[in-house]
């Protein structure tokens, strides 16, 4: 199997929920963590980043926000991502409480977390950067689909995802979401 880096993109204010998730997946594996400060320019270009350091191996984008509810949750992404080799993403559970919110189709990766193979990412490149917050995980998905691999979730994986008050404090959340939407609408005509 390959070798998995963790990619996180964090701001400064999430530094508690930041060493929380750290510690929850250093006491479960043995991968790479690479740790990217998103200077509010936007969380696509963190996070390519952090991508780019990986370098050769596979990836696991999953934000700061989350706790991970599922031990050896990285063995079994990866076994499902190389169950099949036209599998390109798998991506888990995301719960808030115990609500799934999860609300999309399934050909749609959420990215907490979701797991890409880097013979995707060498395929289709990295992910959009004019798609600044919100609805980046739908234009990779597409393009994962467009170049003929699969999407796949895994109910064996679930995180919780944690109220988001430092993203709701400095961005203005209603003009992003409309504005990425847009953009990922005009984008897929």
């Amino acid at each position: 199997m390959n070798k998995v880096s963790i990619v996180i993109a964090t701001i400064k204010e999430n530094k508690k929920m930041l060493d929380k998730l750290i510690e929850s997946i250093t006491q479960n594996s043995n991968v790479e963590i690479i740790v990217v400060e998103n200077n509010f320019d936007g969380t696509t270009v963190p996070m390519n980043k952090g991508i780019r350091l990986a370098y050769l191996n596979d990836v696991i984008i999953i934000s700061d926000d989350v706790r991970i509810n599922t031990p050896d949750w990285i063995n079994i992404m990866q076994k499902v991502a190389y169950s099949d080799n036209k599998i390109g993403l798998v991506t888990g559970s995301t719960l808030h409480g115990e609500k799934n919110i999860n609300n999309y189709h399934f050909q749609i990766a959420g990215f907490n977390p979701v797991y890409i193979k880097r013979e995707l990412i060498n395929k289709i490149g990295l992910l959009d950067e004019n798609i600044k917050f919100y609805h980046e995980e739908e234009d990779y998905s597409l393009r994962c689909e467009l170049a003929g691999y699969k999407v796949v979730f895994t109910n064996k994986v679930k995180v919780n995802h944690c109220p988001i008050e430092c993203t709701i404090k400095y961005f203005d959340t209603k003009f992003f979401k409309e504005r990425a939407q847009k953009y990922v609408d005009e984008k897929w005509k």
